[in-house]
């Protein structure tokens, strides 16, 4: 058996045990189950371009090249302004005074804070380990951004309070 079609087999195997679950996760980290599709296809069609039996064990290898996938990915956003979808998720936010406020809030932030604060609060991302990686800023600057914007919305908390 030639390595192209152990390569194959192996691709293979693995997406077939592990497609469905891979984009439900990416669905939850990117926010669309859509974009999480093509970024496994992407994943996968990466696999089958560059895995060589020789590497080893496949499940650590394409779990980076998935990685690399999403990452690619949310540079594209990015680089495109906030996708939609990432729009479309703050109407599905309750209607109240707050979340409102915090909308209108991000909504008047410059384009690069709007990102980290999208990432981190509406997207999950975490603003020490993985905001810092899809954006230009260092960890020290996404660490400020999201402290700066928390106090501001304890100023807004307090003031719909009284």
């Amino acid at each position: 058996m030639t390595n192209h079609t152990q390569r194959d087999l192996i691709v293979e195997a693995h997406y077939r045990s592990n497609v469905d679950r891979l984009i439900k996760k990416l669905g939850f980290e990117i926010g669309s189950n859509a974009d999480a599709c093509d970024v496994v296809h992407a994943g996968y069609e990466r696999a089958l371009r560059y895995f060589s039996v020789s590497v080893g064990d496949f499940n650590p290898w394409f779990n980076m090249v998935l990685q690399n996938a999403k990452k690619d990915f949310m540079e594209d956003s990015r680089a495109a302004g906030l996708t939609s979808v990432m729009w479309d998720m703050w109407s599905d936010l309750p209607p109240e005074p707050l979340a409102l406020e915090a909308r209108d809030l991000i909504d008047s932030k410059p384009e690069n804070v709007r990102y980290i604060l999208t990432l981190h609060f509406v997207m999950g991302y975490r603003e020490r380990s993985e905001v810092p990686d899809m954006v230009p800023e260092t960890e020290k600057q996404v660490r400020r951004i999201v402290a700066k914007f928390k106090k501001e919305m304890n100023k807004l908390a307090k003031a719909n309070e009284e």
